[in-house]
This record gives C-alpha cells, structure tokens and sequence, in this order.
C-alpha cells in the first residue's frame, strides 16, 4: 500500500501534460466565436439598448455580442421618444446590423397647439418667426423642449415653454393682455424685481422711477430696468416711501432711514445725523416753483433750498405740530402740511399755522378726521384734501374733502375707498385719485370714474402713489407692481 504502481506513476505524468497543454492553446490560438452578434446604430445616436426587456448598458451605435441563433425582441429607448422594438435572428458565427431612423417615422413627432384671444397672434418658436399666426398647430416637431411667444400688436407678449413628446399634442388657450389702456409691469412679467411699490416719479427725459419695498429704486427707460439697491447705498435697503423730481433733473428719495439724492446715478445722503433733518423717516416730498424741496416728516418739515436746510417744528416755533404725513405747494409762496391727527396747517409768515376745516355742507354729523394724508392744489389754488380713517373711537371716517378760499365741503367719497393716499391734478384738470380700494378720475365730482380689478387692467386695487408722465399716461404705484392707464380722450 505504501508503493506506487507503475500505472499509476503512468496517469499522473498524462495528467501533468495535458493541462500543460491546454494552457498554452489558451493563448497561442485565436478562437472565433461560435455565435451570433448584431451591431445597431441609430439616429440620433445615443439610444439605449434593451435585450428581451433588460438594460444592457450600452448605447448606439454599438453591438450585441454571444447571442443565441434565436428570434430575439430588441427595444431602443431615449428621452421623450417612443420605444422603438424590432425581433433580430442573429446567425451563428456572423454578424447581423440594424440602422434605426426615428425621423422617417411620422409617430416620433410632437405637435404645439396655438391657440389666443383675441385671435391673429404671430407664433414665434425658439426667437424665429414661423409667419403662422392664431389658431394653429405647429407639427412634425423633433421632441426636446421649444419655447412659443405669441406676438400681437395692443398686447403684451407672452412666453410658455414646452416639452413635445413623441406623438402628443401639447399648448393650451390663452387670454393675451389688452395693452391699449392698461399695462401692469410686475416681477411675474418683467424685470421688476418687486411686487410691493410704495412711490413712482418720472423724469424730465421720461425715464419712470420706482420705489419699491424690499429692493430700493428703480429706473425704467421705456425699455431697460435699472435696479439701484443697498449696494449702491445702504439707505436703499430699507423702505422708500416717496420720491420727486427737482428742475435740475435731481431725484430726490424719502426713505426710512433718511433722505437722498441721485444725479446721474451718485447718490448723497442726509439723516438727522450728519444734517439738520429732524427725523431719520421721510413721508413725502414736493418741489416747489423755486426748485425748494419740501421734506415732511414725523420731526417737523424740512426745506432744502440749495443746499441749506430750514427746519419747521413745534420746538422751533415755527410749526404747531410735528407729526407731517404729507406736502403741497403752489405757486412761488403757498404750502401746506398734511398732519396725523391734528388737520392741516399752511405756511405764512414763516410759521406753519393750524387750518381748521368749517364744513359748509349740510352733513356736519359726518367726520372725516384729522389725519389728512393727501392735498393737491389745483391751478386756481382749489384745495382737494384727502383724510384717513382713524381706527380708535371717536376717530373720523376718512374720504375726499374740498376747499374753496374759506369754504369746506367734505363726504365727497369715492364710494370704493375711504383711506386716501395720493391726488394728482392733471394739466387738463382732472383729478386722480389713489385709495386702498382703486383709482378714481374725474373732471366734475358728477361725472366720475372709477377702477378696480374687476373693470380695468390693474392687477391690485391698493394704489399708493400716482405721477402723470409728459405724455399724460398716468403712473400708478400698487400692491402688485407699477401699472401705466393710457386715457382715451
């Protein structure tokens, strides 16, 4: 038991040969396979392919290799396309190849429906002019993502962007804004980078300035937006809440944390620290026919004239009360104060006196209140004066007044709103009127006009400021962006 036989001595040595045979066949010979390959290629390029439903990490062009000699379902998937499948009989020991072109096949394309009110828009897809226009169908679009502005002549141009999928047909009906009349610019349709606009003032080249809550000011060209903010000044960062234009083209700001000029985009700053404002808070500003600006503010008023500033307060002398909402002028030599909860006053002799309001009409129950919020002097140096309601007893309702020398008619209310907040008198006489519930615009008090969301192209009906352009189109500050009312006269 201990000793090798002979033959078995013999099946070791035969052992050891032939693996050391099959060894070095291994890499000395090049074997051919002994199955099917099929090479695919389509276009576009770059499809993924399947076998028998299962990814094969691969993507065309490109091949199968070791495939059995057997009908076999092959599918090419890409995005937004339909699978395409074909069955493939691959030969033993050959190679088989299938070129897939999804253009020839009608079912790869899209289709954008078009659809506007009013009809006749201009399609416009990705920038290019199909000189089709409204209702159409745009076909035999590749799948990808395409964007279609519609174009009309009166309206405001609008822009969606679609993704087109094989054989489906995407698009809507859409109502196109009437520009005519109305257009509101907000951060849902331009560069306007916020809803919430305290103020609006033009310039002497037409340029539009806005004030906005949360991102400063504003410039508008009638083509560009030029948005100045905390960057450009600290003070900016804060809330502006009113803005004039002097006769050197200076753009005045009245903000929270102070007062600041900006000539040709430089801006100066003055606060009740490094001049002689009495409060760091602006209300509003007014320039007068001497190019003096008028500053209203919760310290008193405040006048710039060319470069000093002369101070009107209650610790002064020089006014009874300091808690100034808002300014008016006329002429060379009349101002007036709006005050919070103390009426009116008028500068004479250097002092700003207490006006006290001797209704005429046949309502003397009614109160209007001692918060004005809005004076605009016509050319004959009418008076219309607009009070705030005061949310306390005994607090007056607010609405429109009117003052004639030494006469007062109250209770002429826009019927939508009783919180006034700007009254701008046209070149034409007009008065325009902005409250918490719209806009209202008359000539005669019998023959008013009034808008509101429901009957106009304003997007809000909370309007702050108003400023009519060199055109007469009329600027209206709002809770959701700038809106431009184009009169028809």
């Amino acid at each position: 038991m201990g000793r090798f036989t002979p033959y078995i001595i013999l099946a070791i040595l035969l052992f050891l040969y032939s693996c050391e045979r099959e060894v070095t066949r291994s890499t000395a010979i090049d074997v051919k396979p002994i199955n099917g390959k099929i090479f695919i290629n389509s276009s576009p390029e770059g499809s993924e392919i399947y076998l028998n439903g299962k990814i094969q990490g691969k993507y065309t062009p490109d091949s199968l290799n070791w495939l059995p000699a057997e009908e076999i379902p092959i599918t090419l998937k890409r995005p937004n396309y339909r699978d395409t499948t074909f069955l493939m009989l691959p030969k033993v020991d050959s190679v088989e190849s299938i070129f897939v072109d999804y253009f020839a096949n009608p079912m790869m394309y899209g289709r954008i429906k078009c659809i506007t009110e009013p009809a006749g828009a201009g399609i416009f897809l990705n920038d290019s002019n199909t000189n089709r226009v409204t209702p159409d169908t745009l076909h035999n679009l590749v799948p990808g993502n395409y964007n279609i502005r519609f174009e009309k002549v009166g309206h405001r141009s609008i822009n969606f962007d679609y993704l087109v999928t094989s054989n489906e047909t995407v698009g809507n009906f859409y109502a196109m804004e009437d520009t005519t009349v109305w257009v509101t610019y907000s951060s849902d349709n331009s560069p306007l980078p916020d809803n919430n606009i305290f103020a609006v003032e033009n310039d002497k080249y037409g340029n539009i300035w806005v004030a906005s809550e949360n991102y400063g000011l504003i410039k508008y060209d009638r083509k560009n937006w030029e948005i100045y903010t905390s960057d450009d000044h600290p003070a900016l960062g804060y809330t502006s809440y009113s803005l004039a234009v002097d006769s050197n083209n200076v753009l005045w700001v009245g903000s929270s944390q102070g007062l600041l000029s900006c000539r040709d985009g430089n801006f100066s700053y003055y606060n009740s620290e490094n001049s002689s404002l009495p409060e760091d808070q602006v209300y509003d500003l007014k320039v007068d026919a001497q190019n003096r600006l008028w500053v209203s503010t919760y310290g008193g008023i405040a006048k710039l004239d060319n470069g000093s500033i002369t101070i009107y307060s209650k610790e002064n002398g020089k006014s009874f009360a300091n808690y100034v909402n808002c300014v008016e002028t006329h002429g060379f030599d009349m101002v007036w104060a709006g005050h919070s909860r103390v009426t009116m006053s008028n500068l004479a002799n250097d002092y700003f006196a207490e006006m006290l309001p001797l209704w005429e009409e046949t309502q003397p129950e009614i109160f209007l209140g001692s918060s004005v919020n809005a004076i605009a002097a016509e050319s004959n140096g009418d008076l219309w004066i607009g009070f705030y309601p005061e949310y306390r007893p005994g607090g007056g309702i607010g609405g429109l007044a009117f003052k004639r020398d030494t006469l007062w008619y109250k209770d002429f209310t826009p019927q939508i709103s009783r919180e006034i907040h700007d009254i701008t008198i046209s070149g034409y006489g007009e008065k325009v009127i902005a409250t918490s519930g719209g806009l209202v615009v008359f000539t005669q008090w019998n023959d008013r006009e009034i808008f509101t969301i429901t009957n106009s192209g304003l997007y809000s009906s909370h309007i702050s400021d108003i400023c009519i352009d060199n055109q007469g189109i009329i600027w209206l500050a709002t809770e959701h962006g700038v809106t431009k009312y184009k009169r028809k006269y």
